[in-house]
């Protein structure tokens, strides 16, 4: 598990009131976590603040797990 993924899944423990044991890098956030869209989307917003990037919404519609949204804070090259 990398480090970004650690940070996420503590954030989305505290976000959505889940355990964080309960949360994986391959957790699906509308399978696996019951997250509706609009709160995935103010998640998405969180996590751009606490990391300092932009995410490009052409990419967001495949993030769909912990470790997508990784991937796409690692490998963004736009910072707010």
């Amino acid at each position: 598990m990398t480090k970004t993924e650690e940070i996420l899944i503590k954030l989305a423990s505290n976000f959505w009131g889940i355990d964080s044991a309960e949360i994986t890098p391959e957790s699906d956030f509308f399978d696996d976590l019951n997250v509706g869209t609009i709160d995935l989307g103010d998640f998405f917003l969180l996590t751009q603040e606490k990391f300092k990037v932009k995410l490009v919404s052409e990419g967001i519609e495949n993030i769909k797990t912990i470790a997508d949204l990784a991937r796409a804070i690692e490998n963004s090259d736009e910072f707010i």
